[in-house]
């Protein structure tokens, strides 16, 4: 089977993505952090894995906005650190929608400026931000790459997050 590189915390992305049917073992996936890139360690987990079914499907990600929280193998989407910062960063990047984990709902959040969406698992944060329909057929001849828009690429310059409120 092929070899599945995710990053940090890439068991339960992998293993979520196996239980929930979609052929990790048929592709070679690999998500890259470039040096520099504002990455959270496990509130990454939902990034990672949204991605990866992007990428194993065809369907585009919503370029229009921003994800964090940490996932679980069982597919729950966990209370992450630095949730204020990290909206206002989606806020200053141009995005318009923020998903956020429902553990970490706050009144505050929903005056920042940009909808704030809550999600409690990975389930509900596929079906919302994944567009379109599957495009990538099972087996060799699947694409090779899937681009991401340039806001998930790291083009903008986002605040620096408070030190000691990352997760």
């Amino acid at each position: 089977g092929a070899i599945i590189m995710l990053g940090t915390g890439a068991t339960a992305p992998t293993a979520l993505l196996s239980s929930m049917g979609y052929p990790t073992e048929e592709y070679d996936l690999h998500i890259n952090f470039p040096g520099g890139a504002p990455v959270d360690g496990p509130s990454a987990g939902a990034a990672m894995t949204l991605v990866a079914v992007s990428a194993l499907t065809g369907r585009a990600v919503d370029g229009c906005s921003a994800v964090t929280g940490e996932i679980t193998v069982h597919g729950a989407v966990k209370a992450v650190g630095g949730v204020p910062d990290k909206v206002a960063a989606a806020k200053a990047a141009g995005l318009t929608r923020v998903f956020i984990p429902r553990e970490n709902d706050a009144e505050t959040l929903h005056a920042s400026g940009v909808e704030v969406v809550c999600v409690s698992t990975v389930k509900e944060l596929l079906s919302a931000m994944l567009t379109g329909e599957e495009t990538v057929s099972q087996g060799p001849e699947a694409p090779q790459m899937t681009a991401l828009p340039v806001a998930a690429q790291g083009e903008f310059d986002i605040p620096a997050v408070t030190a000691g409120t990352n997760a």
